[in-house]
C-alpha cells in the first residue's frame, strides 16, 4: 500500500481478524507514531504474514485476517 502523508491530524491502518466465536478483533495496527515516511511525506507499508526484507513499514496478515 503506497500514499502520501497529508495534513491530517493522525493517520493509521489496521487489520482485523475474525476470532473462533466470530468476533472481529484487532489483529494488527501501524500508527503515524511507527510509521517510516521519505521527506516529502510518501509512504509505503507492506502487508504480509511475514516482514519482507528490506520493508520499512509492514502490517501482519494472520491466517485470519
Amino acid at each position: 500500500m503506497r500514499g502520501r502523508r497529508g495534513s491530517e491530524l493522525y493517520l493509521a491502518f489496521c487489520v482485523y481478524e475474525r476470532a473462533a466465536d466470530g468476533a472481529t478483533r484487532l489483529g494488527a495496527n501501524l500508527s503515524d507514531a511507527q510509521l517510516r515516511f521519505e521527506p516529502d511525506g510518501c509512504f509505503e507499508v507492506a502487508l504480509a504474514p511475514e516482514r519482507p526484507a528490506g520493508a520499512a513499514n509492514w502490517l501482519r496478515l494472520g491466517p485470519e485476517s
